[in-house]
């Protein structure tokens, strides 16, 4: 749904579109544990030389990005066993998305000297095709200088959005990737009379209704970002609505089950010291407002959500503290959000990603990949 090193993250409840905070502090989580109807130790395609970085279901198989060159990686039998999905040998995955036309992007870095400064190609079913590079805008308009590319998103129009996961840069494409715009920060819509004003985009979603993300830094408060209604806005421009000016940290985990009806947000509380400062919160009215979720205390930090298809079954992950680290957690939903579990297992710390298929689930981390189902 970006991100060499994760941060530690904090998010809380949004007032609405005055940047306000509105939240109830009710909850609507569940103190009781779930128990998984099974629970797969797989093999980790990444082979323990970097972490999970992206899950992505696409055409029926399971896709693994990973880091520190170790790939891109896919499965057509339900993650009991992977291939190859791109032939480079330090390729460095970040985001994977499904285009419209059914292609797949694939967002990082690819260092391999056959393929070296690769930020983002697309994949057919057959053939790769690369599409942006690292290198100077002023000489190819398909260079962009961006260390990584953190996420990758295809807008309802067709134009295509990349943004940094070391900076707050992005570059978009209206001719399905031939060319591309020079880097730049400047794309909240405060800009487009005034400024300048620059977010970081740590998660970002596309829905029908266009482009949503989260994110913005550990130093201010957490922010939720839609399209931008202002004079002069183009698809790419959005509009960031500060979540809780008492919280401090960039929103990390951003998914909706229902093509943006609702948003659930998650992270970390950066200023409220060493204790388990997880967060999760829930909009219903398309991000407008928010409502805390009561999480249980030892959760310290959520990295990732996702949902099925259905709308109804999603799950969430990340790890437990303190004194120690108490290895990771999931959390588990079956009515769209409206309740979550913790799932009744021992995991591993470092958990990264989760996605959500069918009546199965994934979730890796650092040298970890399970399934489970709901």
């Amino acid at each position: 749904m970006s991100r060499t090193t994760l941060l530690l993250l904090s998010f809380i409840a949004v007032g609405g579109c005055t940047g306000s905070a509105e939240t109830d502090g009710t909850s609507d989580t569940d103190d009781t544990t779930v128990t998984p109807e099974t629970l797969a130790n797989l093999d980790d395609p990444c082979v323990g030389l970097g972490p999970v970085y992206a899950m992505h279901t696409h055409d029926n198989a399971l896709f693994v990005g990973c880091g520190n060159g170790a790939g891109l990686w896919m499965s057509t039998d339900n993650g009991e066993s992977f291939s190859a999905a791109h032939p480079s040998t330090d390729f460095y995955v970040f985001d994977l998305a499904t285009t419209a036309d059914g292609d797949l992007l694939a967002c990082g870095h690819d260092y391999d000297p056959d393929y070296e400064d690769v930020l983002v190609r697309r994949w057919d079913g057959t053939d790769w095709e690369e599409l942006l590079f690292y290198g100077n805008n002023d000489e190819a308009s398909n260079n962009v200088f961006m260390s990584n590319c953190g996420q990758a998103a295809e807008h309802p129009n067709g134009g295509l959005f990349v943004i940094s996961n070391t900076s707050a840069d992005m570059s978009v494409s209206t001719d399905g990737g031939k060319t591309w715009t020079k880097e730049d920060r400047y794309f909240e819509e405060v800009n487009l009379d005034g400024g300048p004003q620059a977010y970081q985009l740590q998660q970002v979603v596309t829905t029908t209704g266009g482009l949503y993300a989260s994110g913005y830094n550990v130093a201010e408060p957490p922010t939720f970002f839609m399209p931008s209604t202002a004079t002069g806005a183009e698809w790419y421009n959005v509009k960031a609505v500060e979540i809780d000016a008492t919280v401090d940290g960039e929103g990390w985990a951003l998914a909706t089950p229902d093509d943006g009806a609702s948003w659930y947000v998650g992270g970390r509380d950066q200023g409220a010291g060493a204790a388990a400062t997880g967060f999760l919160y829930e909009s219903t009215d398309g991000g407008a407002t928010w409502t805390s979720l009561t999480l249980g205390d030892e959760i310290d930090i959520i990295r990732d959500i996702d949902f099925a298809d259905d709308g109804m079954h999603g799950i969430a992950v990340g790890d437990r503290y303190p004194p120690n680290s108490l290895g990771g957690f999931a959390l588990i939903t079956e009515d769209g959000g409206s309740t979550w579990t913790e799932l009744d297992e021992d995991l591993p710390e470092d958990l990264q990603r989760c996605e959500a298929e069918g009546s199965d689930w994934f979730i890796g981390g650092n040298g970890t990949l399970f399934r489970g189902s709901f």
